[in-house]
């Protein structure tokens, strides 16, 4: 993967000096600043990295550099990723979001309450795009499942009213439904034929992974929220379960600690 990574470097700086726009000097800033993580990450898939991976690796810098140093890695690394995110390499930009004031802590961005993304379901109105951008949100807000493996969802992939399967090149992928899931996904079938646009394989007709990025924010600005990307659900879910399971192994670990001390073959 290390491979990958760096000829998807060399493609970034390629097209950034055909842009001509940012000087030679401040291309091989770049490169210099992309180089240097790849190297931190070592053998870890760098597509494949999340929040947690990136505070770690900020403290490290901070350690190193100065605040004007770190602040331009992270622009460096967040126009990278921002890239590899257009092409479709990568879920997420992990960078996306971090905001650095020199003099001040660098500050990961701020955690989204998950009522706000409800809410955002809820605004959808009842139109079939509407009732479609519902059911995708619905998808979006479950765990383990891509952004890009909904957009693929084929018609044929639904398999029962509960429970939508699809085969991967790897691995077979399965959302199981919850009773109101299955009756947004009714409710949009029932009105999925309305929607004249899209490849008519696709469950989520009209979607593409672009378009749906623009009516979320469109969404989102018409509730008055901060401008967000259905990425930032995926991110927040992330840090949730992570979260929870550093809190289950800790509860697991004091019922053994309990547990020992009650049959007396812990500390006393």
């Amino acid at each position: 993967m290390e491979t990958d990574i760096k000829e998807l470097k060399n493609k970034y700086i390629s097209e950034l000096k055909k842009l001509e726009k940012v000087s030679g000097t401040t291309i091989s800033i770049y490169e210099k600043e992309i180089v240097e993580f790849i190297e931190y990450l070592k053998e870890e898939d760098a597509l494949k990295i999340g929040a947690l991976k990136i505070d770690f690796y900020i403290k490290k810098m901070k350690e190193i550099y100065s605040e004007v140093s770190v602040k331009r890695k992270i622009a460096s690394l967040n126009g990278f990723y921002k890239y590899l995110q257009k092409r479709g390499d990568v879920e997420t930009n992990p960078f996306f979001g971090i905001k650095f004031v020199v003099g001040k802590t660098v500050e990961q961005r701020v955690e989204i309450p998950f009522y706000e993304f409800e809410k955002i379901k809820q605004s959808c109105d009842e139109t079939p795009k509407g009732i479609r951008d519902k059911f995708f949100i619905t998808l979006l807000m479950k765990n383990n499942i891509k952004i890009n493996d909904i957009v693929n969802i084929k018609m044929k992939d639904v398999i029962k009213k509960n429970e939508i399967c699809s085969l991967k090149k790897t691995e077979i992928k399965v959302i199981f439904l919850e009773p109101c899931e299955e009756k947004l996904l009714e409710e949009y079938l029932a009105n999925r034929d309305l929607i004249e646009e899209g490849f008519e394989e696709k469950l989520f007709k009209g979607l593409t992974r672009q378009n749906f990025r623009i009516r979320f924010q469109n969404y989102c600005k018409n509730l008055g929220l901060k401008e967000m990307s259905p990425s930032q659900i995926k991110n927040t879910i992330q840090k949730i379960e992570v979260r929870e399971s550093l809190e289950n192994n800790s509860l697991k670990l004091e019922k053994i600690r309990e547990e020992y001390m009650r049959i007396k073959i812990g500390d006393e």
